[in-house]
């Protein structure tokens, strides 16, 4: 167990419903109470960054400006270390000129519609001198704990060993965990290849930039499911590879390919430890 130091003001992402103004009150962000379709309007929130909570008074002002009446919740990312700030409308096309109206109510903070850059420390992530900077846009996943992450990473990668070989990243996203990979300073440690599957199209787009910004070659990139995507594998052509599924866990068809390939090893990062003895326990019997 790696506790986290910072159990508060952790998220650096969070969704926030917008509420339409009242009679003693204007636009405010807020939640559904538990249970329940009721709005809760919030000034702060104790789990999420700083930069997203200072921004909430600033963001409210800007909703008034435009009166953005259809939008049902704005998602908000952000990056520690830097007043920046990523927003994407949910539930209907954001007002043309809200953009504009949150950099001026925001000001200093850098305002983003497209995309943010994060930023790992490599020495807290496996000790090495240089930091890795990812791209990400509201659509990408992401680990919301961003200190904790380079922990989970970290961790990963000692897992992943030394000699990892062909390598494989299910579910890889941005490529966060295939590029700390390619990049450690012990160039025997790397990778010989790298084979990255996932769905969501912005994420490879971001892959692909991700692999000419920090200079690892032999990349394939692979669209589509990994259920799909793995059948077309053959035994003996990956020898390690990296699972990161969402809270349901793997497919029972990803497990059965699994089987089938037989890399030498698996890395299964899991944020439901239900899932993941369930598909453990699916492997073992295979």
């Amino acid at each position: 167990v790696i506790a986290c130091d910072q159990p508060l003001r952790y998220r650096i992402r969070g969704e926030f419903h917008v509420i339409p103004p009242a009679e003693d009150a204007g636009y405010r962000l807020g939640f559904n109470r538990r249970r329940t379709y009721d709005l809760v309007a919030v000034d702060d929130c104790l789990i999420h960054h700083p930069n997203i909570t200072e921004a909430i008074d600033g963001i409210t002002a800007a909703l008034g400006e435009c009166a953005p009446h259809s939008i049902r919740a704005l998602r908000l990312t952000t990056t520690p270390g830097r007043r920046e700030l990523l927003w994407r409308a949910l539930g209907a096309d954001a007002p043309h000129d809200l953009q504009a109206a949150l950099e001026t109510n925001l000001a200093g903070w850098l305002v983003h519609q497209d995309s943010l850059t994060l930023e790992f420390e490599g020495g807290r992530v496996d000790g090495r001198h240089s930091n890795l900077i990812f791209r990400v846009d509201s659509e990408t996943f992401l680990q919301v704990n961003h200190r904790q992450a380079h922990r989970l990473y970290g961790k990963a990668l000692e897992y992943v060993g030394e000699r990892p070989g062909r390598l494989l990243e299910g579910y890889a996203g941005f490529g966060a965990m295939s590029f700390l990979a390619g990049t450690r300073e012990d160039q025997r440690a790397r990778p010989s290849t790298f084979t990255l599957i996932e769905e969501n199209k912005a994420a490879l787009v971001m892959a692909r930039l991700h692999a000419r910004l920090h200079g690892v070659d032999h990349v394939t990139l692979l669209p589509g499911t990994v259920e799909e995507r793995l059948t077309r594998l053959e035994p003996g052509e990956v020898d390690t590879v990296i699972f990161d599924p969402p809270r349901a866990g793997c497919h029972p068809a990803v497990l059965a390919e699994l089987a089938r390939l037989r890399p030498a090893r698996l890395v299964y990062l899991s944020c439901d430890p239900s899932t993941l003895g369930r598909d453990l326990g699916r492997l073992a019997q295979k």
